[in-house]
């Protein structure tokens, strides 16, 4: 028998640090459990500027931050997907 997911949940995590500069991230879960995580970003407010945590922690505007976590969304774990995979599973008899 053959599991796919059913249900999909999407969160937006954060955190802050000892000097006050929050993080944030998209993660996806299905019900079985596998999660899928975005890029993360980090937000400081002392100089109200937006940067990617990739190890080189490039400046980036709050509309690229917005933009990636979209598009992390959309392609991480999609409704399509979650069709596609039900739909052959269903052909395969389960």
């Amino acid at each position: 028998m053959r599991t796919v997911p059913k249900n999909l949940t999407v969160e937006i995590k954060h955190y802050r640090d000892h000097r006050g500069c929050r993080y944030v991230c998209l993660e996806a879960c299905d019900f079985m459990g596998r999660s899928r995580c975005s890029q993360s970003y980090m937000f400081d407010p002392h100089t109200s500027t937006w940067y990617v945590q990739d190890g080189t922690s490039a400046e980036v505007t709050q509309d690229h931050v917005f933009k990636n976590l979209l598009d992390a969304y959309k392609s991480m774990l999609s409704v399509e997907d979650l069709i596609s995979e039900n739909l052959t599973v269903a052909e395969e008899g389960y």
